[in-house]
């Protein structure tokens, strides 16, 4: 695929549609019909548990294959002039998802993943990453057990003068959870690292954001995300089905995605904003859309 510096957001529109071109970005990768992403059971190594007392924890899930997959797929489409998020049309980004949601399961009962996601390319020394925040998906007053988990995967080894994950421990948390509405001192904060195929997965009511990145660091931190929400969390929020649909689909959820997190990521161009806009609104349909 052409670099999306030299296309246009209709150009883009028109060639996101085929498969073909994106099986030229990423030949290794592959777009599926349908994929398999129901509860796979699995044993885990457990890296760091806090998760019960601070709201966190680090667990290896995948094995360095897998992980190395997925990472290509980011570069692939990265390299084409893509932001990374586009990552999420092939099939080997999604399969990260399986063993994720079995151990969450594990964690907070029968869940699902929300229709919720991003991925990461970011060189050595590109600032910060998103700012502090609590997760916008917040469970109700009843307290107990923790509804919605966010999940942050690591696909290059991840150190702390790389922009990895911060957070403030619910431990140490003066807010958590009676005022969410109040951001912790960042002072109070913790920088997670993680290796390769490893996970960082919190609470989503933890204030946490993206650390600062140093430019000495050996390559780019790349990195994808799922939420995760208990089956009985706001029965309205769209959830993804356990038998993936194709491209259309992803390409859907990829443009609800630009729409909500485009301001945080300084890799999303107008163009693909625009893009995003058109496919919302007209999805693959013949012709050019409307205005």
């Amino acid at each position: 695929m052409t670099p999306i510096g030299s296309r246009s957001a209709r150009e883009l529109w028109r060639a996101a549609q085929h498969v073909e071109n994106w099986v030229a970005v990423s030949p290794t990768s592959s777009i599926s019909p349908s994929t398999d992403l129901s509860l796979l059971g699995n044993q885990v190594d457990v890296q760091l548990d806090e998760f019960v007392r601070d709201g966190y924890g680090r667990v290896r899930l995948h094995p360095i294959d897998a992980a190395l997959a997925a990472r290509t797929c980011i570069e692939d489409v990265v390299a084409a002039g893509l932001p990374a998020v586009f990552a999420y049309v092939y099939d080997q980004t999604w399969t990260l998802l399986r063993p994720l949601l079995a151990h969450v399961t594990d964690r907070i009962g029968p869940c699902a993943p929300l229709d919720d996601g991003w991925a990461w390319h970011m060189p050595p020394g590109d600032g910060v990453g998103w700012p502090g925040h609590r997760g916008s998906y917040l469970p109700g007053s009843e307290g107990g057990a923790q509804q919605v988990v966010n999940t942050w995967l690591a696909l290059t080894d991840v150190t702390e003068r790389h922009s990895t994950i911060a957070l403030v421990p619910t431990s140490a948390d003066p807010h958590f959870p009676d005022s969410l509405d109040c951001h912790p001192d960042e002072d109070l904060g913790r920088l997670v690292t993680a290796q390769t195929g490893e996970a960082i997965y919190w609470d989503a009511r933890v204030f946490h954001w993206g650390s600062r990145g140093f430019a000495d660091v050996n390559g780019p931190r790349i990195s994808t995300s799922f939420t995760i929400a208990s089956d009985d969390f706001r029965p309205t929020a769209r959830r993804i089905p356990p038998q993936l649909p194709g491209l259309d689909f992803r390409l859907q959820l990829i443009a609800g995605w630009v729409g909500t997190y485009a301001h945080l990521d300084n890799q999303i161009s107008p163009p693909i904003v625009e893009w995003a806009r058109l496919w919302q609104t007209a999805g693959r349909v013949a012709g050019d859309p409307a205005s």
